[in-house]
């Protein structure tokens, strides 16, 4: 008799054990689930600060370069703003503004706005006698998201500006390999 209450209570010891480890494991899932959701709410919590980080530098990249666009176009004696559209690269711009400086007038006052779509370049010229040169600053923009932008300078012949900027072969050259990558 002593022999089978021996057993009985090393079974139940057994089950408490084996009860102890189910409770134990149980706990353990618990716990890795209830971390995997608070590190889940943390990372969409992480993506969203993110996100309203990024849109607040692009924002802020955009008054930068809105503000040196303006500044140096107070210092240009013509100014042009010319929109490609990157799916029709073999063509000159599709739409364009140009502001000269009046004589006498001490600057040029524009606003600078990114609220297009397509390829937007502004010609920033200074004319010196029969040559100019121009820094023309390039924006890409795509579903009203900046994608990227270049700037460049060229010099040339004053009588040769307005065909620089119909025919400019960078810009195009830009949209034709946009339009290569699209494809």
């Amino acid at each position: 008799m002593l022999c089978i209450k021996t057993c009985y209570i090393i079974f139940l010891l057994n089950y408490c054990v084996i009860f102890v480890y189910l409770i134990f494991f149980i706990f353990l899932i618990y716990f890795y689930c209830s971390n995997f959701l608070f590190d889940y709410y943390n990372h969409m919590t992480e993506y969203r600060t993110l996100t309203e980080k990024t849109s607040a530098l692009k924002f802020a990249m955009e008054e930068l370069i809105a503000t040196e666009i303006r500044r140096l176009v107070t210092q240009a004696d013509v100014y042009v703003f010319a929109l490609y559209d990157p799916a029709n690269s073999d063509s000159g711009p599709v739409d364009f503004k140009c502001y000269q400086r009046e004589p006498g007038a001490h600057r040029i006052v524009v606003d600078v706005q990114f609220d297009f779509e397509g390829v937007g370049v502004w010609y920033i010229c200074r004319r010196q006698d029969d040559a100019f040169t121009v820094r023309h600053i390039l924006a890409h923009i795509k579903d009203g998201k900046f994608q990227s932008g270049k700037v460049a300078s060229f010099e040339g012949f004053w009588d040769e500006f307005p065909d620089f900027v119909a025919e400019d072969r960078w810009a195009r050259s830009y949209c034709r390999r946009l339009h290569r990558v699209a494809a």
